[in-house]
């Protein structure tokens, strides 16, 4: 059991985060945390990060117009190429189909002091794979490929301790 340092409520390190009485952050002083473990430990933490979303736009206009097979294999093979790429910059990435997006991350889990440079890069080179395929695939001719960047502070860890459902 250790001891709150400004209410002096008894409190143990597994058991809060914050005092219960007084809502002091509780403070590790025993040893020092790497980031996996403060990740653990508090929930998350603030980082620099660099993202971008990928829309890939008129693909559901197709539908009734086209096999729809084959407009979702389409849509498989451009996530599949743009996650390959992603990987290949050392980002992450996390596809959102019901809208025909995809969201790039660099910065979290694993930063790199470039990650920025990284990042355009990374969407630069999407953005000529994307022009190969839309003249070497006929099905893409009327999609439209946009990204979206940005950078700054954002919190990464869990939001929630459980899973609600």
């Amino acid at each position: 059991m250790k001891e709150c340092s400004s209410c002096r409520h008894k409190y143990s390190t597994e058991q809060f985060l914050f005092c219960p009485t007084c809502g002091v952050r509780i403070t590790v002083e025993d040893k020092k945390l790497d980031a996996s473990e403060r990740l653990r430990f508090w929930g998350g933490e603030s980082r620099m990060l660099s993202v971008f979303f990928i829309g890939f736009f008129g693909l559901e206009s197709m539908i009734g117009q086209k096999d729809d097979q084959d407009i979702m294999l389409t849509q498989r093979k451009c996530m599949t190429d743009a996650e390959d790429i992603i990987r290949r910059f050392q980002g992450t990435s996390n596809r959102i189909v019901p809208d025909n997006r995809m969201l790039a991350i660099f910065g979290a889990p694993k930063a790199h002091q470039d990650d920025p440079v990284r990042s355009l890069n990374c969407a630069w080179e999407i953005r000529n794979w994307w022009l190969e395929q839309k003249k070497e695939v006929d099905l893409l001719k009327d999609i439209k490929l946009t990204i979206g960047m940005n950078a700054g502070r954002a919190f990464f860890g869990y939001i929630l301790e459980e899973f609600s459902f």
